[in-house]
């Protein structure tokens, strides 16, 4: 397929130039605040340029370098309009946007590990760094807290501002020793630390981004995935249906409003017969008190009738008598 030369004569509503001097080497990332006031912009020479400007209106900009080293630059991402954070592949750092810092690091984050290219992700004012080993927090002092899963890493991307999207790509030798790469699409909610969507991709992932609240995956054979978020109600059904009760709960209680109390009462009480099935009595009874006002009493206190299990009946027809 025959691919067309951008016409910089054709209608667009700004056009901004960025110089890196006289270098011509290549951009490897970029970034930019919500209104487009301000971007960043990181080089495989090592340079950071900020362009501020009202670019919106097309009303002309200005540009800075603000950092310059010899390691090229592998991310660049806001935490604030005066701060960035930056990295290459041996260290993390921060910025300071204005450029009076004599194009030198704010302040140095690590300077045992870096990042990869399409690896990092700001996580509400945290950066959150994708390692093979681990998901990396940090914030403007340093390392904060990590996440384990130890696979292999290539993009990542953050979705409503909890989950995660990373694609993991892995190699594997079939019996013609031929070598085979597979890449997996993991979604994980980070406030919960769970994984809540994993699948298999027939060829290596371009780029994942955003329209209409719905997430894309384009492929490099072409294709491109839409994932779109199931509602609440379908998303504690799918728990239930896995024993995930304790999640299942956390979920219903971050969404109070979604549910009835009847519709709760008949999770947890599901969940008491769960426990009890796996003999934790003392945590099923719990459940069996919280659930009293749906009815049904005496089949629970048939279920504690046995001599062993006297003492959590009782709990039950104390909480059941007030």
């Amino acid at each position: 397929m025959k691919s067309d030369k951008f016409d910089l004569d054709s209608s667009y509503l700004t056009q901004c130039s960025v110089n890196n001097e006289k270098n011509n080497y290549p951009m490897t990332c970029f970034a930019h605040i919500n209104d487009l006031s301000i971007l960043a912009f990181g080089f495989s020479n090592g340079s950071v340029i900020i362009v501020r400007g009202d670019l919106i209106h097309d009303r002309g900009s200005r540009q800075r370098i603000i950092y310059q080293d010899k390691e090229p630059i592998t991310s660049v991402t806001f935490k604030s309009n005066d701060l960035l954070y930056a990295s290459t592949f041996s260290k993390i750092f921060t910025l300071s946007t204005s450029g009076r810092n004599d194009r030198k690091i704010e302040r140095l984050l690590d300077d045992n590990e870096g990042a990869d290219l399409d690896c990092t992700c700001l996580y509400g004012s945290s950066l959150l760094v994708s390692r093979e080993s681990c998901f990396q927090f940090y914030d403007t002092k340093g390392k904060t807290r990590s996440i384990q899963l130890s696979i292999p890493k290539k993009k990542t991307h953050l979705y409503h501002d909890r989950y995660l999207v990373c694609i993991s790509e892995t190699s594997t030798t079939d019996f013609s020793e031929s070598s085979i790469s597979s890449n997996k699409l993991l979604i994980l909610d980070l406030k919960n630390n769970f994984v809540v969507f994993n699948q298999l991709i027939t060829s290596a992932v371009s780029d994942i981004f955003e329209i209409w609240e719905d997430l894309y995956v384009l492929v490099m054979d072409g294709s491109l995935l839409r994932l779109h978020e199931k509602n609440i109600k379908e998303n504690i059904e799918i728990l239930v249906k896995s024993d995930l009760f304790p999640l299942a709960l956390k979920l219903i209680n971050e969404n109070r409003k979604a549910f009835t109390d009847n519709e709760v009462m008949n999770i947890e009480k599901l969940y008491g017969f769960y426990l009890y099935n796996r003999n934790d009595f003392g945590a099923a009874i719990d459940q069996f008190i919280a659930c009293i006002p749906l009815g049904k009493t005496s089949e629970i206190i048939s279920m504690f009738k046995g001599s062993s299990k006297i003492q959590y009946l009782i709990r039950y027809i104390l909480k059941w008598s007030n």
